[in-house]
């Protein structure tokens, strides 16, 4: 599994980013539930790494990341 990291304010439109999730081998689900994996709603993506303790949620500001935060799975 490759390395996918987001930044605040970066540029990155939501698309380019699940084309990067699926890419790095992550699992694109419908609801968050194992680590691995994503789920897209809109101009949010979750994403549950393998070796973090929570999933992390990321929204999308037009084509800039505007947040990331942790959150209960």
């Amino acid at each position: 599994m490759s390395l996918v990291r987001f930044a605040r304010c970066k540029e990155l439109n939501d698309d380019a980013a699940v084309t990067t999730l699926a890419e790095a081998a992550d699992a694109r689900v419908d609801m968050m539930t194992r680590r691995g994996a994503f789920a897209v709603r809109g101009a949010i993506i979750d994403v549950f790494s393998p070796v973090e303790d929570h999933p992390v949620r990321i929204e999308f500001f037009g084509d800039e990341v505007d947040e990331l935060r942790w959150f209960a799975g």
